[in-house]
């Protein structure tokens, strides 16, 4: 006879996934039949507690929730974020922005039902206020999910990102995290703090975003399968690979004579496909007329060298284990978090290219720009990203009638790899001739073709021939060791806190890279008639189809293939000193901060001042190529600063908050920023160098005093509605800014975009931001269901900052990179007896991403995406869900040279591109 423990459904669905190593048929069907087998008479079961948040922000009743960073007490009592009935937390998400000091904002996460999104990058979308970006650099924009988020559009260095209370490693070249790796199946809430207090780091301009994990007190006992079936539509039209889908199974369970503890588990895998196609300019823009001034100056009349169409296929994994173990007594509470999650993407770009050969242009010709000799080109690009993230902590809070002690342990690592970078190229050296031999025409902006003269100039050249193949890696780990104590005091008196508190933060960087390997070692160049003779006689299939008009045909090339082939002919890749980097950050803060309330015919009023003292230290080894003069240097740094801050919230009835805050804070360079190998890209068809990248050990950390207001009104019927006003003074604005150039005598004609991080003069962002949920109670029946939300942000800011144009400085005022003037949600949502539904739309405007010296500024243009979900009840514990994701089949991405569309931008910055709707079917049964 088998164990209890053994026969539980959570172990037994674990040991299914363990043995069938491949990826299911139907992760769908994986999981019911799991919970069919395993939970014997599921169709008695007497309830179904499927977490039913709509996406723009939780209706107000009760439901269970993660826990937050303190542990509360085991009594029944009302604290500022948390109600404790007995042994178990009731949180309410609502109450917990209503009682909070600052403004905070709540979104429970892990209702796969009526969402698409499989990652919480997509689904933190949906809070006030927050914006996503990508790395289009490794071609993540081609997966069709967000990599980043960040509050208000601020550079993802002005938030600070943890993982119950806990910061993550950072294992990119900015202080970015990539979310994209954290699943719904594991997270339970995201909290963004945007008023952050003393108790809190100061280097969060922005706020602090705060992913919270289960434990077993949020749900009691149960066990839950939850499965997802997806099927991409532009896949399923291209004849690709189109579908994908997870599975995840969770567990909790009190246990103890009083039930005191709590042990809650959780499992889940997840695989799928998707394509994207994309268009861009090739090389750049310049001058139209030749009238001796730059291309930012004539930039009402700017041409084309050329154009380029890609297509990309995803393959995406991601999965990871939950683990919380709690114990809650009567004067002492424990608590252990450990997870494990790891995403992997193997992307494989395939691209066709007609550009115009260096040089072959002309402005004589009827006085006007004009490129001509064009050529047709493929090349074909792997970018596949591994990254992984191990978290545990572990922590205790002892209690007496007024004091309370607290510490926690932290240690995290997380690494990003890109495992092997595959590339090969086919270029063909016969070429076209005449002035007109690459007109393009670009009515419509987004999707610029060629003229039908160029289009018919290129048919009568042949099948480009084998060039190169090369291959390339990088890596990239961090391992984060972190200590915290609290000590609060308690009162019922005016003065009702004293709190104080020390953190310790212990920080390790390790990588490399072959950006530096000599290109020889790396590629290896066919002479004529030794590679392939053309695309044709490659392995690989031809695209069908294409959202725009293709001049040529573009064959998909076998990555199988293309990937042997590259070892065949590099078989070793070896990574030499100059590729080698190594880096230590430590941080240590200190705070104290007091409470002061005060009742009165007036209402209930609470003021926390608090002051935060941190200091930093860094400290990196990394290869500076200088020619012949090459060598190791190192950078180190050490600053602190002391940020003072009150947060103040009066309560004049129940339903009315109103709140104000200023605090100091201040923003940490990136670790890249300040110290790296220089970074090289080439071009794909030949071996000229495109662009730069480059550290700056000079950077000087960004300070900031903040201000905000705020008022809140909370009703019954989960209605409430929150409206902020907020601006912020920045000083030494750090700003991507990139010049064109020549490169250390190299003979290129192509310009080279240098790209470098320099801090700025000043900044300001002044923003209003309001939230609101309504269920509208239009009658009886199902008409009941009915309900809205909606929330938006719009903000003006400003950036001063000096460049340098042809040895001249020059002041420039932009706005703040990243941030849009403008983001919001709006939703429509429905839950009556067995249905349930919600339509939603999410919108974030334009934003700046690169400041250019001599070319204009390149502006991401503003995002559109709809999406649909609707769940029916099976039986009392099952539910069967459908969502559509991107309904209208709008853009993903689609950036431009200057604030117009007119221009579309070059594929280092985007271009413009597509991924189509997403198609998903699931279930969710809990016993």
């Amino acid at each position: 006879m088998q164990s209890a423990t053994r026969a539980h459904p959570l172990f037994q669905g674990l040991r299914y996934m363990k043995k069938h190593k491949h990826t299911p048929k139907s992760p769908l069907t994986v999981g019911l039949a799991i919970a069919l087998i395993q939970s014997g008479a599921w169709a008695n079961a007497t309830s179904l507690d499927i977490d039913k948040d709509g996406p723009i922000a939780p209706p107000a009743t009760s439901s269970n929730t993660s826990e937050p960073p303190r542990i509360p007490t085991n009594s029944m009592t009302t604290l500022d974020q948390v109600k404790v009935v007995g042994s178990s937390v009731q949180t309410n998400p609502i109450d917990e922005e209503r009682y909070a000091s600052g403004v905070v904002d709540i979104l429970k996460v892990g209702d796969v039902s009526v969402s698409s999104q499989t990652n919480v990058a997509d689904l933190a979308k949906r809070l006030p206020g927050i914006s996503v970006s990508f790395d289009q650099g490794r071609n993540q924009t081609a997966t069709g999910e967000s990599q980043y988020i960040t509050i208000r559009g601020f550079d993802t260095s002005y938030n600070a990102y943890t993982l119950d209370g806990v910061r993550l490693p950072q294992t990119q070249s900015s202080r970015a995290i990539p979310v994209n790796l954290l699943s719904p199946f594991a997270v339970a809430e995201i909290v963004a703090d945007k008023t952050p207090g003393a108790d809190k780091d100061s280097d969060a301009i922005a706020g602090v975003i705060d992913f919270r994990t289960p434990s077993g007190f949020d749900h009691g006992p149960m066990t839950r399968i939850r499965a997802t079936n997806q099927i991409s539509g532009t896949a399923k039209r291209r004849d690709q690979d189109a579908f994908g889908g997870a599975v995840g199974i969770d567990n909790s369970r009190l246990f103890g004579a009083d039930r005191q503890f709590g042990l809650y588990t959780a499992a889940y895998y997840e695989r799928r496909d998707s394509v994207a196609e994309s268009t861009a300019i090739h090389s750049n823009w310049y001058s139209t007329y030749n009238n001796g001034l730059n291309a930012r100056q004539n930039e009402n009349s700017l041409s084309p060298r050329g154009l380029l169409y890609n297509f990309f296929r995803s393959e995406i994994q991601r999965y990871g284990v939950s683990t919380s173990l709690d114990y809650r007594g009567n004067n002492f509470a424990a608590f252990g978090r450990f997870n494990y999650a790891s995403y992997s993407n193997n992307n494989t770009m395939d691209q066709l290219t007609i550009r115009s050969e260096a040089g072959n242009y002309n402005n004589s010709i009827d006085g006007q720009y004009k490129a001509y000799q064009a050529n047709p080109s493929q090349y074909f690009r792997t970018e596949d990203v591994r990254q992984k993230l191990l978290s545990s902590t572990i922590g205790g809070e002892w209690k007496t009638d007024n004091v309370n002690l607290s510490l926690t342990g932290g240690y995290a690592k997380g690494r990003f790899d890109q495992p092997e970078r595959i590339t090969g190229s086919f270029r063909n050296t016969r070429e076209t001739t005449g002035p007109d031999a690459l007109d393009l025409d670009t009515s419509n902006e987004r999707k610029p073709v060629l003229t039908t003269s160029s289009g018919n100039a290129l048919q009568d050249i042949p099948d480009p021939e084998e060039l190169y193949v090369a291959r390339d890696y990088s890596r990239l780990s961090e391992t984060k060791k972190t200590l915290k104590a609290h000590l609060d005091w308690n009162g019922s008196s005016a003065l009702s806190h004293i709190g104080a508190g020390l953190l310790y933060e212990d920080s390790e960087r390790n990588g490399e890279n072959t950006d530096n390997v000599a290109t020889e070692q790396k590629r290896y160049t066919f002479t004529p008639g030794m590679g392939y003779e053309g695309v044709a006689s490659a392995p690989g299939t031809y695209l069908k189809g294409f959202f725009s008009q293709l001049p040529r045909d573009l064959k998909l090339l076998n990555r199988a293939a293309m990937t042997s082939r590259a070892y065949q002919y590099i078989p070793t890749l070896a990574v030499g000193e100059d590729g080698v980097t190594n880096g230590r950050e430590k941080r240590a803060a200190a705070y104290v901060n007091t409470r002061i309330s005060l009742s009165g015919d007036y209402g209930d009023v609470d003021i926390t001042p608090g002051l935060r003292y941190e200091h930093n230290h860094f400290r990196a080894s990394f290869w500076i190529s200088d020619g012949d003069n090459s060598s190791f240097d190192t950078a180190d740094s050490e600053f602190s600063r002391l940020n003072p801050s009150v947060l103040a919230a009066w309560r004049p009835n129940a339903k009315t908050v109103v709140r104000a805050a200023v605090r100091s804070s201040y923003s940490r360079p990136a670790f890249d920023q300040l110290a790296g190998t220089t970074s090289i890209t080439r071009d794909g068809t030949d071996n000229e160098i495109t662009a730069i990248n480059q550290a700056n050990p000079d950077l000087r950390p960004v300070e900031a005093w903040s201000y905000d207001l705020g008022l809140e009104y909370y009703s019954s019927n989960n209605r409430f509605f929150q409206i902020a006003l907020y601006h912020k003074d920045l000083q030494n604005i750090i700003v991507p800014t990139t010049s064109y150039s020549g490169y250390e005598g190299t003979a290129s004609v192509n310009d080279i975009a240098i790209s470098k991080p320099e801090n700025g003069l000043t900044g300001k962002a002044t923003g209003l931001e309001a939230s609101g949920r309504f269920a509208l109670n239009l009658g009886e029946g199902w008409l009941s269901g009915f309900g809205i939300g909606a929330n938006a942000t719009w903000q003006t800011t400003i950036a001063r900052y000096l460049v340098t144009v042809n040895s001249t400085t020059e002041l420039r005022r932009t706005e703040i990179p990243e941030a849009p003037k403008l983001i919001y949600n709006a939703e429509i949502f429905y839950e009556h007896e067995k249905w349930r539904g919600n339509l939603w739309y999410n919108y974030i405007g334009r934003r700046l991403t690169t400041v250019q010296t001599d070319r204009p500024d390149v502006y991401i243009q503003p995002s559109k995406e709809l999406n649909l979900g609707l769940t029916y009840s099976l039986a009392n514990n099952t539910e069967l869900g459908f969502s559509v994701r991107n309904l209208l089949n709008g853009h993903s991405y689609w950036t431009t040279l200057g604030k117009s569309k007119r221009y579309l931008s070059v594929d280092r910055s985007g271009g413009y591109l597509e991924t189509g709707r997403v198609f998903q079917l699931s279930l969710t049964t809990k016993f």
